[in-house]
């Protein structure tokens, strides 16, 4: 079975509109009805699904890691754990001969597991979140979850959420907005990244420092510039410079009602601008020109 193409829409400024074009172009590519579409978001603080969707629970499970276990039959105190964990979350006590574990310390490195040359460490698993995999019509799934654990295990989380199978042809996913490990995750192994900008938040600098990461990761990526009320020609002139196509430009979209559960985006915006579905007809047309479909 052919993998899906994996296309990733990331905001590098919250609120620039990853999650509103996502969800519509999710929506344009099932109204299509040809293939099968998934959207992975990977927010774990604040999931849209049941607020841009209206969807049903069709599955839930656990996301773990492998937490370690102390075998106090097997353990000698020799301490070599303790040195070993960054976290400080193993305490001997010599004087009682005893050893603890403090699991809301721990961080899963294992480090404690390979320095233990007595098996007196093994592992179980321990609960960080929850995974989610919705319904939305017969040809498309939604696939979100909530940490519920340390930010250090974000990684893992959304790892783990990506992992979750699907066999269709598309697999849209909506990376972590900002940059940080989070953001860096949610958007590796990505056949075509789209960055969504809105103009009000561009800055020069900031916006060099996040280039520079996406190509030190491999990533070209592509421009939606989202709310375009006002021309930015610092912004222009930074994306001619740096040689990045700009895909579409969408001007403020106000939907009736604001963002109504179930809401189907309009296909056209006001003032004779060019509808959203054109945009997505358009980027549609060069998801195909720059992958190979499966068939």
């Amino acid at each position: 079975m052919p993998e899906p193409v994996n296309i990733t829409f990331y905001s590098p400024v919250p609120g620039s509109g990853a999650n509103f074009l996502s969800v519509g172009f999710f929506q344009y590519l099932t109204r299509r009805q040809d293939h099968s579409v998934a959207l992975y978001d990977c927010d774990y603080q604040y999931p849209l699904a049941d607020s841009l969707l209206k969807v049903w629970l069709k599955e839930e499970g656990k996301v773990t890691v492998r937490l370690p276990v102390i075998n106090r039959n097997q353990c000698i105190l020799c301490k070599a754990c303790a040195r070993a964990c960054a976290f400080h979350a193993i305490r001997i006590e010599p004087a009682i001969s005893y050893i603890t574990l403090d699991e809301e310390r721990c961080r899963a490195c294992h480090a404690c597991l390979n320095t233990c040359r007595y098996d007196a460490i093994r592992e179980k698993p321990g609960e960080i979140g929850q995974w989610r995999k919705y319904q939305w019509k017969e040809n498309a799934l939604v696939f979100e979850g909530t940490l519920q654990a340390e930010e250090f295990f974000a990684i893992r989380f959304i790892q783990q959420l990506k992992a979750l199978p699907f066999s269709g042809r598309y697999k849209l996913v909506v990376a972590y907005s900002g940059m940080s490990y989070s953001a860096l995750e949610s958007i590796h192994n990505t056949d075509i990244l789209i960055v969504v900008i809105d103009p009000a938040f561009f800055d020069t600098r900031y916006f060099d420092w996040i280039l520079r990461l996406l190509k030190k990761n491999d990533h070209h990526p592509y421009v939606i510039l989202n709310r375009c009320e006002v021309v930015n020609n610092e912004l222009i002139s930074w994306l001619f410079n740096n040689n990045l196509d700009i895909l579409a430009e969408i001007p403020e979209v106000r939907l009736p009602g604001g963002m109504e559960q179930n809401a189907e985006y309009p296909a056209f915006l006001p003032d004779g601008h060019i509808g959203l579905e054109a945009c997505f007809s358009s980027l549609y047309q060069f998801v195909e020109k720059v992958t190979i479909i499966p068939g």
